[in-house]
């Protein structure tokens, strides 16, 4: 199976928002949350400060209402303002469709993930 066909329908069918755009929202808005979907060992390597971290296999469980593993100050905010990144954008993409899905509505994946952050801090 081609997996970027597939991938091409997800990143349509949700919104994306770059790296300098990302810090412009998080300068206008502190309040502005950032989730982090990668392992537990890349995110204790380097993360955007103050990023949530909700690896991506939980996160259903994480932001699903009366779930064991349920996160509250998350999974009760769906209409906050999300940003949400992996390393490249692949697994975030994924992350913002299950969230859509989930009835987030102002979700976002960040293009390039914590790589195009680096990249835009230059």
């Amino acid at each position: 199976m081609d997996f970027d066909p597939f991938m091409l329908v997800v990143r349509s069918s949700i919104k994306s928002i770059s790296a300098a755009d990302a810090r412009k929202c998080l300068e206008k808005d502190p309040k502005t949350v950032f989730i982090d979907v990668r392992d537990s060992a890349s995110y204790a390597k380097a993360h955007i400060p103050n990023a949530v971290h909700m690896e991506r296999g939980m996160l259903e469980f994480y932001l699903t209402e009366n779930s064991p593993c349920e996160r509250k100050p998350y999974s009760q905010k769906r209409d906050d303002f999300y940003i949400v990144y992996c390393d490249k954008g692949g697994q975030s993409a994924l992350s913002v469709q299950t969230m859509q899905s989930l009835g987030f509505s102002n979700v976002h994946n960040l293009s390039g993930g914590i790589t195009a952050w680096h990249a835009d801090e230059a």
